[in-house]
């Protein structure tokens, strides 16, 4: 015999709740975009040092390039974030990041100076640097709180998905032509800029 308590329904969860909102469906799209262009970029840069320089050295010089202007930066980044509108400071990290790209597919193209290949390296982390923070903290302001950790799962699992396509993309890139793995890089910070410009 049954008991007279009333059994409730479990709540149904919605695995998908973040792609309902448009917004966050243009976050998501362009960040994965230029993640991908990081990426691809990544495996251009050290192919391309290395196969110019012959010296394993090379490649420690590109992590250093990389690494050190996040360690400098990371502090005052979190403070511009706090300061300014995190989306324009995201979209002119992103705009930042197009033109050194740009300017990297020149200097592969044409073999120009290894001095400011690295330059162009430093900028570039820069400019990641000082929109990351803001970029962090712009996503609890595109979902209402309850959806958040939905937002975050997607995220995670997005930026894991990045990667491994990535490299796996630059490599088959560079195979072909190592100038269009910057062009990749920059089309992809551009698609991140124009879809967050296009956020209401």
């Amino acid at each position: 015999m049954r008991g007279s308590s009333i059994e409730t329904e479990p709540e149904s969860h919605d695995a998908y709740a973040a792609f309902r909102i448009a917004d966050y469906r243009r976050y998501l799209s362009g960040w994965f975009a230029a993640l991908i262009g990081t990426q691809i970029q990544g495996v251009a840069i050290g192919w391309e040092m290395y196969q110019r320089t012959g010296e394993a050295l090379a490649l420690g010089l590109v992590g250093l390039a990389q690494a050190a202007p996040t360690m400098v930066l990371a502090l005052p980044a979190g403070y511009i974030a706090d300061l300014f509108s995190r989306r324009k400071v995201v979209i002119l990290s992103l705009v930042g990041m197009t033109i050194t790209s740009i300017c990297l597919a020149f200097l592969s193209y044409s073999e120009g100076s290894i001095a400011w290949m690295y330059a162009l390296l430093v900028m570039d982390a820069t400019f990641a640097t000082i929109g990351r923070p803001a970029r962090s903290a712009f996503l609890p302001q595109l979902v209402p709180r309850e959806i958040y950790p939905n937002a975050v799962a997607w995220s995670t699992s997005m930026m894991q998905l990045g990667w491994v396509v990535g490299p796996a993309v630059g490599g088959v890139i560079i195979v072909w032509s190592v100038p269009s793995a910057y062009v990749a890089a920059a089309a992809g910070s551009t698609i991140y800029a124009l879809l967050l410009l296009s956020m209401s």
